[in-house]
């Protein structure tokens, strides 16, 4: 199974972070993951040189662009911020809006029905 093992350890994080929230929440603790989309990184350089790849993700992204590390850091400096302080527990999805929108663009992609 490819990428079974990622797939297992990403999980395991999520549960990781729920589990930290809530031993640790009374003593005022929190924990939080953010998990990041489809980022301009170097790590990332090399796949997106393919153009099939990016054009993909950006299209089937809400907000039609790759994301940036400034996305992420925002995101974890608000989760540092008194603006989040009631969040515990949460992985914050840092992606566009690409993994709430892509099993229905996968759909329309490949179906006979138009999406109204």
């Amino acid at each position: 199974m490819r990428g079974g093992a990622y797939s297992a350890a990403k999980g395991g994080l999520t549960a990781l972070t729920t589990h930290i929230a809530c031993q640790y929440g009374s003593r005022g603790i929190r924990c939080n993951a953010v998990a990041p989309g489809v980022i301009e990184t170097p790590m990332t350089e090399t796949r997106l040189q393919d153009e099939r790849f990016r054009r993909l993700n950006i299209e089937m992204t809400p907000h039609q662009r790759l994301g940036t590390v400034d996305d992420v850091a925002s995101a974890v400096a608000f989760l540092c911020s008194p603006e989040g302080s009631f969040i515990n527990g949460q992985t914050i999805v840092v992606d566009g809006g690409w993994s709430s929108t892509r099993y229905l663009s996968d759909f329309a992609l490949t179906s006979r029905w138009t999406v109204r």
